[in-house]
């Protein structure tokens, strides 16, 4: 932890580079997904549309995993005294 930053401080930027990256993540998947099943449906006879359903689902459980995945290094590291980590070095 930086000196003189507080913990939310500390918290607030590992969750602000969290989200950017999950946002970037969520939209080169969904176009992924699209361009991949636009490609299986010209290949393949009787492939259906990607159900807009599981496409929420699978970004509702990736953005609760990267959250948690983010949040719990985040809030080990507002607990971290600067002088102790400055010792550790």
């Amino acid at each position: 932890m930086a000196l003189g930053a507080r913990p939310r401080h500390i918290l607030h930027q590992f969750l602000s580079i969290d989200l950017r990256l999950l946002t970037a993540g969520t939209v080169l998947g969904v176009i992924g997904a699209q361009g991949v099943g636009w490609a299986m449906q010209a290949i393949l006879f009787g492939v259906p549309d990607l159900p807009p359903s599981i496409l929420v689902g699978a970004i509702v459980i990736m953005t609760i995993v990267s959250l948690t995945a983010c949040l719990l290094p985040a809030r080990r590291a507002t607990r971290v005294d600067p002088m102790t980590a400055f010792r550790g070095d």
